[in-house]
């Protein structure tokens, strides 16, 4: 799992970039098995995939997320998130503000 970590922030810069640019690839917030796959096969990953699957989602949801990866950015942004909604309503409308 570290290794993975560092490669992300290596090519992305940060989680976030890499959970937007190289791991959600389509966009839904969630990353099944065969997103995930996927997302390591184009990011020449050549170790055991199936294993660090099973470590990164031990909660056994059948998907990961973006506070699999970053926990602590995911935390802020979802109190970011909240504060905007209750401030303005909507995520649009703040974002138009």
């Amino acid at each position: 799992v570290q290794t993975l970590k560092a490669t992300l922030l290596k090519r992305n810069g940060s989680f976030l970039a890499a959970w937007r640019d190289s791991l959600d690839l389509d966009g839904n917030g969630r990353l099944t098995f065969t997103e995930f796959c996927i997302a390591l096969e184009r990011l020449g990953f050549s170790g055991n995939i199936k294993k660090l699957w099973e470590e990164m989602d031990a909660a056994r949801k059948g998907y990961l997320d973006f506070g699999d990866f970053d926990k602590e950015t995911a935390t802020l942004m979802a109190e970011f998130y909240s504060k905007l909604r209750e401030k303005h309503g909507t995520l649009l409308v703040a974002w138009a503000k």
